[in-house]
């Protein structure tokens, strides 16, 4: 899913047009934990790794 280059602006952008529940989500996470996430997707995570993420720091797990 990563876009070479792609800002942490430009990853919010298109996890809300693809992935409103999980934007949803990622919104309500403090800055640190919204930065470890986009460094997930700078570095290749999978979408379905990168939205278990969001999650599970969501829940605190």
């Amino acid at each position: 899913m990563a876009i070479e280059g792609a800002s942490q602006e430009e990853f919010e952008a298109d996890l809300k047009s693809r992935y409103v529940g999980s934007y949803t989500f990622y919104m309500k996470l403090p800055p640190a934990s919204q930065e470890e996430v986009f460094q997930d997707y700078r570095d290749g995570a999978a979408i379905s790794d990168i939205r278990k993420k969001i999650m599970d720091r969501f829940l605190k797990r």
